[in-house]
């Protein structure tokens, strides 16, 4: 099923909670939703290219077992690479090998 992919680190989903506070909607700060097994693989420079993206930004794809949590991830959810690694905001979200990945493409902008 996973055949070739190292689910070798764990990563964080993080959602920030939007309240109503009768004017507007508002967002809170990110907490975790939950944490599971990943497979990393960095964007080449190549793709960037192609797909016409001009910041500097480290983009990455992770690849997470598909379940009842995972398929909850919204392109509005951050990635957390690590208990204290760099924080990615998802751009997209979509399932792969017929159901059963999630495949998430995310992008950190360097400082």
């Amino acid at each position: 099923m996973a055949a070739g992919l190292r689910f070798d680190r764990r990563v964080q989903i993080l959602r920030a909670p939007v309240s109503d506070d009768g004017m507007t909607m508002v967002r809170g700060a990110p907490a975790v939703l939950f944490t599971m097994p990943a497979a990393r693989r960095d964007v080449s420079d190549g793709e960037r290219f192609r797909a016409g993206e001009t910041l500097a930004e480290l983009s990455a794809r992770f690849t997470l077992r598909a379940d009842s949590r995972s398929r909850t991830i919204l392109h509005s959810d951050q990635l957390r690479d690590g208990a204290a690694g760099p924080v990615y905001q998802i751009i997209v979200v979509k399932s792969v090998r017929d159901g059963a990945l999630i495949e998430i493409t995310c992008g950190r902008v360097v400082p």
